[in-house]
């Protein structure tokens, strides 16, 4: 009679499967992470047009993921920090995170340097001003608004149409009353006759209410996507032979 005591073996192949789980362990966790991160940054852009009234394209594309790292194993969802043009828009969305007040844009700090922005006030669009397709005020009045006031240089804002003395037609002459003039504080445009139209109303600080939970979109999703993307990653370390 023979007797096959297969304990020994199974301890072995055990060992085994325990030693390449380890040694793929790093690997797997590295790629789940990073999945992970790229669908919590889709998670969040689609929760910016939930949220927001026609986004513009560079508000939707302007998040980023840090990867993960074979010696670094946690990957980060980030704003971009960086504007070619204009405010970062981790400036300018942090209100509509935090809620509260915002920073000065950069045509306010322009007319701001120029003295024409009177301090603790803001620029606000006014019934002459040009709205593009997202709902903002357009570049290129704001380019010949500083033109026309002297503000161009200071804003950083530059224009081969529209420097200064040039390019502003003269229904498009804009001017800051004085005090006294019985006009709101504002930038005004000359229309025909001796009419006037503001185009931009100085207020007071304007006051925002969170309403973008970056903090709790990206937690919640990041949550429910690890389980799928850990299981989904082993799955992949098997299908490439990485578990030997």
């Amino acid at each position: 009679m023979f007797r096959i005591d297969i304990r020994d073996t199974i301890k072995q192949f055990q060992q085994k499967i325990d030693r390449v789980q380890n040694q793929a362990q790093p690997k797997v966790v590295e790629l789940a992470l990073n999945w992970t991160a790229t669908d919590v940054q889709i998670d969040l852009t689609a929760e910016m047009l939930e949220v927001f009234d026609r986004p513009t394209p560079f508000t939707l594309n302007s998040l980023f993921t840090q990867p993960a790292l074979p010696g670094r194993l946690e990957s980060h969802v980030y704003f971009k920090d960086f504007a070619p043009k204009g405010t970062a828009a981790g400036v300018y969305l942090a209100p509509e995170i935090e809620g509260g007040g915002r920073d000065l844009k950069r045509f306010e700090q322009a007319l701001r340097g120029r003295g024409l922005l009177p301090s603790g006030m803001y620029a606000m669009p006014g019934a002459k001003a040009e709205i593009d397709a997202y709902g903002n005020m357009s570049r290129g009045q704001i380019v010949k608004i500083l033109s026309a006031l002297g503000a161009q240089r200071t804003g950083g804002y530059t224009s081969a149409r529209n420097g200064r003395g040039r390019g502003v037609r003269r229904n498009e002459e804009y001017f800051v009353p004085k005090p006294g003039r019985g006009l709101a504080p504002g930038v005004y445009q000359r229309l025909s006759g001796h009419r006037v139209a503001p185009v931009l109303i100085f207020t007071r600080a304007p006051a925002y209410r969170a309403r973008f939970d970056f903090t709790g979109v990206g937690q919640r999703s990041a949550l429910a996507w690890m389980p799928r993307n850990y299981q989904r990653a082993w799955d992949y370390a098997a299908t490439k032979g990485l578990l030997r």
